[in-house]
């Protein structure tokens, strides 16, 4: 049996729908609804109109170092400048709102 360390596995798979933000994490929109992957474990789903729900799983992933903006605004079909006033909006008054 081969060691699972040394399977070589497409990491960055070009299917509609995904959109990737880092190496192990993106965005799988279907039928209007975007789940959240990250290292494989589903971290968020929100819909199209739930904005509330995907601006709160943004701006945590935001939040890591070794996430690129521009990268993960892509992922989630907004700007660079909306992903940044969604993260002073945050900061300014929190998740309740």
């Amino acid at each position: 049996m081969i060691p699972a360390s040394t399977l070589a596995l497409p990491m960055a798979i070009d299917l509609p729908g995904i959109r990737w933000f880092a190496r192990n994490a993106c965005v799988v929109e279907r039928e209007g609804v975007c789940e959240v992957f990250v290292g494989g474990l589903l971290i968020g789903r929100f819909g199209r109109r739930d904005r509330g729900v995907r601006n709160a799983i943004v701006v945590q992933l935001a939040a890591d170092r070794h996430v690129h903006l521009q990268h993960l605004a892509d992922a989630f079909g907004i700007s660079v400048d909306t992903l940044r006033l969604i993260r002073r909006q945050f900061e300014a008054e929190g998740m309740a709102r």
